[in-house]
C-alpha cells in the first residue's frame, strides 16, 4: 500500500477530483436580476420625483395666490383711500378720514410682501420697480391732504381736496395704476399657467416611465430566474459526469490492482520456490552466513505475499482475519519496514507501559503507519528541523491512540478537509489513493483517523483503534 501511495501532503493538484459545488450564479442571470432590482430602484426614484413635482406645483399654486392676494388687497386699499378722500372733501366729516393712516401703512407693508414674493423672478422684480413708486407717491400725497384735514378741519383743506381730486378726474392716476396693477396679475397668472403645464409634462412623463418600470421589472426578474434555473441544472448534470467518471476511475483501479496483484503472485511464488532451492544448497555446504540472508528473503517475500494477498481482499471486499497485537510490535515493524530514515531525521516513539493488545490485521496496520510515516519525512524534505514523533496511549475510553507529528510546514484549512479524500496528490505521477485507503483500514477497523494542526507548527495524523474486536 505505501509502495504504491505518493506523499499526501497536499497542495492543490490540477488533476484531483474536485468536489462541484452547484452555483446558482451566471454571469448573464446575476446581471439580468441586477437590472430588475436597479429598475425597482429607480421606480422609487420616479415615484419620489413625481410626488416632489407635487409638492413643488402646490407650491407655485400658493405662491400665486399670495402675491394676487396682495396685488388686490394693494388695490383695494388705494380704491378705499380715494373713496375716503371724495368723501371727505363732499362732506368735510374727519371721519372719513380718521383711518387713513392705516390703511396707508397696510398698503406700504404689502407693496413690501409683493417684492419678497416675486423677488425670484426677474420680470414681476422690474414690473414692481415701476408700479411700486408710483403707488407710493399717490399714497404720500393723499396723505399729507389727510393730514391736515385732521389738525384743521376747515374749508381751506376741503377745497384743496376738491381740486386734488379735479386733477385725478382729468389724468385718471388712479385707472393708470388700475391698469398697471391688473398686468401685474396677469403676468403672475401667466407665470403660473406655465409652471403648471411643465408640471403637468413632467407628470405625464414620469408616469409613462414608471409603467414601463412596472412591466419591465418583473419580466427581467422572471428571465434571471429562469436562467439561474437553467444553469443550476448544467451544473448538476456535470456533477453527475464527474461522479460517474470517478466511479469509472475507482473501479478501473479496483481491475488493475486485482490484475497486478495476481501477475505479481505467480513471479513472487517461482522466486519463493527458487529461493528454497537455494536455501537447502547453502544449508547442505554448510554457508550460514548465506542461509540467513536466505531466510530473511525468505520473511520479506512471505510479507510481500501477505500484502498483496491484503490488498486483493481489500479489492474484493474478501473478510481478512484479525489477531491481537501487541501495538509496540506494531510500531517497531513499521519503523522496520520503513527503512529510509538517516542522520538528518529524528524519530522518538513514546508507548505508554501496559497497552492491552488490540484485534488488527498486522500487515494493514503496519502499512497504515509506514505511509503516514513516508508522507511525514517527504513532507519535512525542506524543513529545517526534521524531527518525527510516535505516540501510543489510552487517549480515548476502550481505543488505543496512534498519533504522528512531524515538523513540516503544517497543513491549510482547505486541504485539510479535503486530505482524506481520493485522487488528490502533490506528485505529477502519484495517484492520489494512500491517505483514503488508510481511511477505509482504519474504518473497516471500526476506528477513525484524523489530521490537526500541531502546536508550534507541522501536523499531527492520528488514528484509534478499538480494544474490543466488532
Amino acid at each position: 500500500m505505501a509502495d504504491v501511495t505518493a506523499p499526501l501532503y497536499w497542495n492543490e493538484s490540477p488533476k484531483g477530483l474536485r468536489k462541484i459545488a452547484v452555483s446558482n450564479r451566471s454571469g448573464v442571470a446575476v446581471a439580468t436580476l441586477g437590472l430588475s432590482v436597479f429598475l425597482l430602484f429607480a421606480l422609487g426614484i420616479l415615484i419620489s420625483v413625481n410626488l416632489a413635482t407635487l409638492r413643488e406645483r402646490f407650491a407655485w399654486t400658493q405662491h400665486t395666490e399670495e402675491t394676487l392676494a396682495q396685488i388686490g388687497t394693494v388695490q383695494q386699499n388705494l380704491l378705499r383711500l380715494e373713496s375716503n378722500m371724495r368723501a371727505y372733501a363732499l362732506t368735510a366729516d374727519p371721519r372719513h378720514i380718521s383711518r387713513w393712516e392705516n390703511l396707508a401703512a397696510d398698503t406700504r407693508g404689502r407693496l413690501s410682501k409683493l417684492a419678497a414674493l416675486v423677488s425670484d423672478n426677474p420680470e414681476q422684480t422690474r414690473n414692481l420697480a415701476l408700479l411700486r413708486p408710483k403707488v407710493e407717491e399717490r399714497v404720500t400725497r393723499w396723505a399729507q391732504l389727510a393730514d391736515r384735514g385732521i389738525r384743521s378741519n376747515n374749508a381751506t383743506i376741503t377745497q384743496d381736496m376738491r381740486n386734488e381730486l379735479a386733477r385725478d378726474v382729468v389724468g385718471h392716476p388712479m385707472g393708470k395704476l388700475a391698469a398697471q396693477l391688473s398686468g401685474f396679475r396677469a403676468v403672475e397668472t401667466r407665470l403660473l399657467r406655465e409652471r403648471q403645464l411643465l408640471a403637468d409634462r413632467q407628470t405625464v412623463l414620469l408616469t409613462y416611465l414608471s409603467f414601463l418600470i412596472v412591466l419591465a421589472a418583473p419580466a427581467f426578474g422572471a428571465i434571471g430566474l429562469v436562467m439561474l434555473l437553467r444553469d443550476r441544472h448544467h451544473l448538476r448534470n456535470r456533477e453527475l459526469h464527474l461522479q460517474l467518471e470517478h466511479t469509472q476511475r475507482l473501479n478501473l483501479m479496483g481491475e488493475t490492482a486485482s490484475t497486478l496483484a495476481h501477475e505479481l503472485k505467480q513471479p513472487l511464488t517461482s522466486t519463493n520456490n527458487y529461493l528454497a532451492v537455494l536455501k537447502k544448497i547453502f544449508e547442505k555446504s554448510g554457508a550460514e552466513q548465506e542461509l540467513s540472508i536466505a531466510e530473511k528473503m525468505s520473511d520479506q517475500l512471505a510479507r510481500a505475499n501477505g500484502i498483496i494477498q491484503r490488498l486483493r481482499n481489500f479489492i474484493e471486499n474478501r473478510t481478512v482475519e484479525r489477531q491481537l497485537e501487541d501495538p509496540a510490535t506494531l510500531v517497531e515493524d513499521a519503523v522496520a519496514l520503513l527503512g529510509i530514515l538517516d542522520t538528518h531525521y529524528r524519530l522518538r516513539t513514546e508507548l505508554e507501559p501496559d497497552l492491552p493488545d488490540i484485534p488488527v490485521d498486522r500487515v494493514q496496520i503496519q502499512q497504515v503507519l509506514v505511509n503516514l510515516m513516508r508522507n511525514a519525512v517527504e513532507a519535512m524534505e525542506k524543513s529545517a528541523r526534521k524531527e518525527l514523533s510516535l505516540s501510543v496511549g489510552h487517549a480515548q475510553p476502550g481505543m488505543v491512540e496512534f498519533r504522528l507529528r512531524d515538523s513540516g510546514p503544517g497543513l491549510s484549512g482547505r486541504i485539510r478537509g479535503r486530505i482524506f479524500e481520493p485522487f488528490n496528490s502533490t506528485k505529477a505521477d502519484g495517484m492520489g489513493v494512500g491517505l483514503s485507503i488508510c481511511k477505509r483500514i482504519i474504518q473497516d477497523h471500526g476506528g477513525r483517523i484524523w489530521v490537526e494542526d500541531a502546536p508550534g507548527g507541522g501536523a499531527i495524523f492520528g488514528f484509534a483503534l478499538p480494544i474490543q474486536p466488532l
